[in-house]
């Protein structure tokens, strides 16, 4: 698993550290977190590492593609880069459906949770960890092949030509 992010309120660290410690002895995972944690917001454990902030986008690079599964419990997001960069990696995601994030992930690719959930949290949490490697093979796969057809350049330059082209046909 992998959080990145700063830590504000908003981002839903608390809630990710509550489901953290209750599932923590339970199952055999381990958890990275990206961005400035403060020491004393941290988990004690050798399952559970903390990079802080990493400014070497190889290095972040790196590590998402050494993940399984990115969580974001965030309150409130647009459309986060973080998400698209985790499922350019190859990451299934685990994430709040706010803002647009419903247009990045769905159950093809991961799960969304309501904001503030601290039950389906954990439970998407338990059921990545619990997952069969095929299921989340094809969920991991599922990331690349939304990012390819939705959200490269290119694809994103030819949707906006063809918007703007049927706005001014209706106009």
């Amino acid at each position: 698993f992998v959080f990145t992010g700063r830590y504000e309120r908003r981002k839903g660290i608390q809630e990710l550290n509550q489901c953290i410690e209750q599932i923590h002895g339970k199952y055999d995972f381990i958890f990275h977190f990206i961005g400035p944690i403060p020491i004393e917001k941290q988990i004690k454990s050798d399952k559970i590492i903390y990079h802080g902030t990493i400014m070497d986008q190889g290095k972040i690079k790196h590590i998402l593609q050494q993940s399984d599964i990115l969580v974001c419990p965030s309150y409130s997001e647009g459309m986060p880069n973080v998400i698209m960069e985790a499922m350019a990696s190859g990451c299934a995601i685990i994430a709040s459906d706010v803002g647009a994030v419903s247009e990045q992930v769905d159950a093809s690719n991961g799960i969304l949770i309501r904001p503030g959930d601290k039950k389906q949290l954990k439970a998407a949490i338990e059921k990545m960890i619990t997952l069969p490697g095929e299921q989340l093979l094809a969920m991991k796969k599922a990331s690349i092949k939304r990012i390819e057809e939705k959200f490269l350049w290119e694809r994103v330059a030819e949707q906006t030509i063809t918007e703007i082209k049927r706005i001014i046909e209706e106009h």
